[in-house]
């Protein structure tokens, strides 16, 4: 009867272990995700802000290139 009991008890704390460890795979894949979504939207918001950068860059030179092309016009 007590090994009995016994047994049970360590194959119901043994059942929580597993349990728990489940949760804590789950629990780490949560985070991963989370990470994961934080990097790709900083990627993205990277790549915007650059290209962003780019479009100013390239509308500065062609106005300036512009504006050099009507200046020898002029002189």
């Amino acid at each position: 009867m007590e090994i009995e009991k016994k047994l049970k008890e360590s194959e119901l704390k043994q059942k929580d272990i597993e349990a728990q460890k489940k949760a804590n795979e789950i629990e780490l894949l949560n985070k991963d995700r989370e990470y994961q979504s934080i990097v790709r939207k900083s990627l993205v918001g990277g790549l915007i802000f650059i290209g962003i950068i780019l479009v100013l860059l390239f509308m500065y030179l062609w106005r300036k290139s512009k504006d050099n092309k009507l200046l020898k016009k002029k002189t």
